[in-house]
């Protein structure tokens, strides 16, 4: 998918908070700085999934999964990255916002016509 700046990205990614998006899945826990939760990604009985909103990144200490919001999102929903992008532009209502209403980024948020 062409169209997709790092501005674009790093937009979307800003106004994505990983423990939010994340907590939408699983309950979490705050323990001091940190949430933690059991990992949505594999069976587990005790949380071993640490989430830092510091650094807006997580990790599975039980499987060694980790990464961003983005990552999340490929992960558990099984979509590719510019899918992961384009759900949570949507998601967090970036789609209104009047930057996005260039060529570049108008095919980028549509999908393709269907062909019988």
């Amino acid at each position: 998918m062409a169209g997709i700046s790092d501005e674009d990205i790093q937009k979307v990614r800003d106004a994505s908070d990983v423990v939010t998006v994340i907590g939408e899945r699983v309950p979490v826990k705050q323990r001091g700085r940190d949430f933690w939760c059991c990992c949505p990604l594999h069976q587990e009985k005790t949380p071993s999934f640490k989430i830092a909103p510091s650094t807006q990144l997580w990790h599975c200490f039980g499987c060694g999964e980790g990464g961003d919001v983005f990552s999340f999102i490929m992960k558990t929903e099984d979509l590719s990255f510019p899918e992961a992008v384009r759900r949570l532009a949507r998601a967090e209502g970036i789609l209104a916002d009047p930057v996005y209403t260039g060529k570049a980024l108008a095919g980028f948020f549509q999908r393709p016509a269907r062909r019988d």
